[in-house]
């Protein structure tokens, strides 16, 4: 699979992504843009440049919302149960059935 041709369409959606993070999809596409985000940077795709839509939000708006994502990101991590917690969770569920 690794020789396999590309279709046109995720050589042009890989290309867009790689020139500066956006994320192009068609009307019937399977997969949304997270999921897009994924499987681009799941397959070591990584921008080379931020997207030009940033330069229209004003620099005091952007720092105050990556300040919030920062925050947020490290939030939830900490309440998500272990990965033992988890199974033992899931465990006790089916047993209740």
């Amino acid at each position: 699979m690794r020789n396999i041709e590309l279709p046109d369409s995720l050589k042009h959606k890989i290309e867009l992504f790689r020139e500066n993070g956006n994320l192009f999809r068609e009307q019937n596409d399977l997969f949304l843009e997270s999921s897009w985000l994924q499987v681009m940077y799941g397959q070591g795709i990584t921008p080379n440049d931020y997207h030009g839509l940033v330069n229209s939000v004003p620099n005091d708006q952007l720092n105050t919302m990556l300040t919030k994502l920062r925050e947020i990101k490290k939030e939830p991590v900490s309440k998500l149960p272990t990965h033992d917690e988890y199974i033992n969770g899931m465990i006790a569920r089916v047993s209740n059935r």
